[in-house]
């Protein structure tokens, strides 16, 4: 037989039986959101903007509606209750730019994972796409949105924003 064995709600590979009792629930699905800019050109943005999705297409989703589009937390996911989170980005960048950076903000302050700020950078004028994720655990309340580290060129139409609560 091969598969998992002696972890703790690992399942074996080869006969599907759960070993043990899982120890974490997953609530994937309660609060889910993926946006995406709007824009059908490049735009320049100053450092320290908020990225304005404008949750276009047909494809987005905003389950539990803690992604917000209006109002002071405009474009921020505010979290339902207190857990863990996963969140990610991609974001078409370069255009006439040669220094793009965009980061991920936790209630104002820019990511800081124990080395100084955690950022992407493209430092090339060629057109391509960063992307970070990221897996935080955080207080109900919190606020999550992605923001320019440099001044940056940005096509909102090619970027998208995602994140979900896991616990």
């Amino acid at each position: 037989m091969t598969g998992i064995v002696n972890s703790t709600g690992a399942r074996s590979g080869v006969i599907g039986t759960t070993v043990g009792t899982p120890s974490v629930s997953v609530n994937i699905g309660a609060s889910a959101f993926l946006v995406g800019g709007d824009q059908t050109s490049w735009a320049n943005i100053s450092a320290g903007t908020i990225m304005d999705w404008g949750v276009a297409g047909d494809d987005h989703f905003n389950i539990g509606s803690d992604f917000n589009t209006s109002g002071g937390d405009d474009n921020r996911y505010v979290t339902p209750g207190a857990g863990l989170y996963m969140f990610g980005y991609a974001i078409f960048t370069g255009n006439a730019d040669t220094d793009n950076g965009f980061a991920f903000y936790i209630d104002g302050n820019v990511l800081d994972l124990g080395s100084g700020d955690s950022f992407t950078r493209s430092q090339t004028d060629l057109d391509f796409v960063v992307t970070q994720s990221v897996v935080l655990n955080l207080a109900s309340g919190a606020k999550v949105d992605v923001r320019t580290y440099f001044d940056s060129d940005f096509f909102g139409g090619q970027s998208s924003f995602w994140g979900y609560r896991v616990t």
